[in-house]
């Protein structure tokens, strides 16, 4: 009896495995993705930040830091059944009237191609949201004595409607601070970042819109 027992559970544990195995993995969502009439191929764009002075804020340490204006350029793929990974680029950005610790004025100068990321299904109202990876600047006060590098990735939501085209980066402390050099003591190596701003988009094929698949 005890060994009947035994092997009864053996081959239901075995059937709970093979059924786990066998079930499908969710898929990760897929976009359609046109700008105007183009419905193949990329589009290019620019963008450039909007709402009230500064536009862009910047924390780390606990230091707030920021810029009254900021553009963006770079590149969307456009089709069906696209993957979010990669959807977009940014393959440059400018940076206007930035202010960094004790409030000296910095320039900031994107390095590489960073990358737009669909995560999330369409919403109805036009919302999809994803994220901005592969994010790497280098930071220097005018005037000397600190100089730093930022990196990593941030949460991002693209709205592709008829009346708004924006990309919002959301505050999020996923940004680390490398390279750091001087910064009177306020900045380390290891700190965490946040950067919080809105793009107001132009694609030069026509407006973006995007849905699921």
């Amino acid at each position: 009896m005890f060994r009947s027992s035994t092997l009864l559970l053996t081959v239901a544990a075995g059937a709970s495995v093979v059924a786990l195995s066998a079930a499908p993995a969710i898929a990760a969502p897929t976009y359609t993705v046109k700008a105007g009439t183009k419905t193949a191929g990329t589009t290019t764009y620019t963008a450039a930040t909007t709402g009230a002075s500064p536009q862009v804020k910047f924390a780390a340490n606990g230091n707030n830091l920021s810029c009254t204006s900021s553009t963006a350029k770079g590149s969307v793929k456009l089709g069906s059944k696209l993957s979010g990974v990669g959807l977009g680029t940014i393959t440059g950005t400018t940076w206007t009237g930035c202010i960094g610790p004790l409030n000296l004025p910095v320039t900031v100068t994107q390095t590489g191609t960073w990358s737009i990321n669909a995560t999330g299904t369409t919403t109805t109202a036009g919302v999809t949201a994803g994220t901005i990876s592969g994010i790497a600047a280098n930071v220097s006060v005018n005037q000397g004595g600190c100089s730093f590098t930022v990196s990593g990735s941030v949460k991002s939501a693209l709205t592709t409607t008829a009346t708004k085209q924006q990309l919002k980066v959301n505050p999020s402390l996923t940004l680390t601070l490398s390279n750091v050099v001087g910064c009177f003591g306020l900045l380390a190596n290891g700190n965490k970042a946040s950067i919080a701003a809105t793009y107001n988009v132009k694609a030069a094929s026509g407006k973006l819109a995007i849905s699921n698949p």
